[in-house]
């Protein structure tokens, strides 16, 4: 009689918090939320379920700090110079001068 069981419910669970957490300690602790960031993604890649494409698109790659724009990143739109088409978004990294495509 239990409620509907949904697989990696529990992961589902961790990575809210986590992203949640990595959130707001951003600003404040950049140590703490780049270990949360990185816990994240390890717990992303130990199972089956995928994340989300906002939350991939919202953490670097490169040091696991999320990224808030005007905080510590910076969103734009580039025109493609030789397709056409819609413009890429670029998002500039204020920490390491990286630019992410």
């Amino acid at each position: 009689m239990g409620g509907m069981k949904v697989k990696g419910e529990e992961f589902l669970w961790r990575v809210n918090y986590l992203y949640q957490a990595t959130n707001k300690v951003a600003e404040t602790y950049p140590s703490l939320a780049r270990h949360y960031g990185y816990v994240l993604t390890t717990i992303s890649e130990k199972t089956p379920a995928k994340l989300d494409f906002t939350i991939k698109r919202s953490i670097c790659k490169k040091c696991h700090l999320h990224l808030i724009p005007g905080v510590n990143a910076m969103h734009r739109l580039q025109r493609r110079k030789f397709m056409r088409g819609r413009p890429t978004q670029v998002r500039n990294y204020f920490t390491f001068g990286l630019v992410l495509i």
